[in-house]
């Protein structure tokens, strides 16, 4: 049960205890170049997720007045140049705002950066500090209480990693992350309690890997995810103030899992109406408010089992109407905890 174990990767980035990311000016690793205090290389803390998008570079694009090719924003970010940049090689965590000033000048890191640490009380506000970043590899963000935008990283450059949000106690939004175009491991965001919407995500039209979007309970929309078409699982699970499933719309295909299940303020399925196959399994369950399944009406395959349950407004007739209008599936549950008026007409 996803309730049970958390998606892989999601894991707190460790900070460094010694020197597994190191500096290095234009590629070439400097001596002694270890960042500390926090700031560092995972020694096995996280797993690799996959590749992220890419958006423009905030040292690139803007205005440039003198026209030396690094924009206004940038022409004080030490190591601008592609030649003499620093780079970070591996992974990098920052637990706090302190740990930012470790972080000047730095124009990518190879691994994941990863904001904030389950471990130690994070006290980050802002990402603005980060605008003179231009490339990361995959992007985490855990446990962060104050954190309530992650503007700062909207020309950052993505490649090589997932994504990652969780346990983010302010974040209202996603806004900051409009550079993303892909994901090819897992899009992860769970927990973030003040989450109205996923905002920001707007560039994303591919995730090759699972999506697990999970107890947010302000969440209202999915309309972030409105350009997405294919997913290889999706998981939408606990997030109690989602009433449809309208940012879907573009979704055409599920190579995997679909579930949604515990949205206890789901009525309907609307926004999965473009779903035609679902490769594997279907579990729709414990949505309490659910009265319709007309946002199915596309599906014709689910390739696997097939599960409605616990839906006490959902009628049983209504759900053998929709199962045998579908071409084919796999093993059948539906017969527990829905609304019960059978004989059917």
């Amino acid at each position: 049960m996803l309730d049970d174990v958390p998606p892989p990767g999601e894991g707190p980035a460790a900070p460094a205890t010694g020197g597994d990311s190191s500096i290095s000016s234009g590629g070439t690793s400097s001596t002694g170049g270890h960042l500390e205090s926090g700031l560092g290389g995972m020694t096995g803390g996280a797993e690799s997720l996959g590749g992220l998008g890419s958006g423009s570079a905030p040292c690139v694009d803007g205005p440039d007045a003198d026209g030396d090719g690094v924009s206004d924003e940038c022409d004080e970010c030490p190591g601008h140049d592609d030649n003499d940049r620093k780079v970070i090689q591996g992974h990098v965590t920052i637990p706090t705002m302190a740990d930012f000033d470790q972080m000047a000048g730095v124009g990518e890191v190879t691994g994941e950066l990863a904001i904030g640490y389950y471990d130690i009380e994070s006290d980050i506000t802002s990402l603005e500090s980060l605008t003179c970043l231009q490339t990361v590899g995959e992007l985490g963000f855990r446990y962060n209480d104050q954190l309530t935008s992650l503007l700062g990283l909207e020309g950052v450059s993505f490649g090589g990693g997932g994504l990652i949000v969780f346990s983010n106690a302010a974040l209202t939004s996603l806004e900051g992350l409009e550079g993303i175009t892909a994901v090819n491991g897992h899009l992860s965001v769970r927990e973030n309690p003040a989450l109205t919407s996923l905002t920001g995500l707007e560039g994303l039209t591919t995730i090759n890997g699972t999506a697990y979007i999970q107890s947010n309970h302000a969440l209202t929309s999915l309309a972030g995810l409105s350009n997405v078409s294919t997913v290889e699982s999706l998981f939408i699970v606990a997030n109690d103030s989602l009433t449809d499933l309208l940012g879907l719309q573009n979704l055409t295909t599920v190579l995997g899992n679909l579930d949604i299940r515990a949205n206890e303020g789901l009525t309907n399925l609307t926004g999965l109406d473009n779903v035609t196959l679902v490769q594997d399994s279907l579990d729709i369950a414990g949505n309490t408010l659910l009265t319709s399944l007309s946002g199915l009406a596309s599906v014709n395959t689910v390739a696997e089992r097939l599960r409605i349950a616990n839906h006490p407004l959902l009628s049983r007739c209504a759900i053998n109407a929709w199962v045998d209008s579908l071409e084919s599936h796999g093993e059948l549950d539906i017969t527990t905890g829905n609304f019960d008026d059978t004989p059917c007409p």
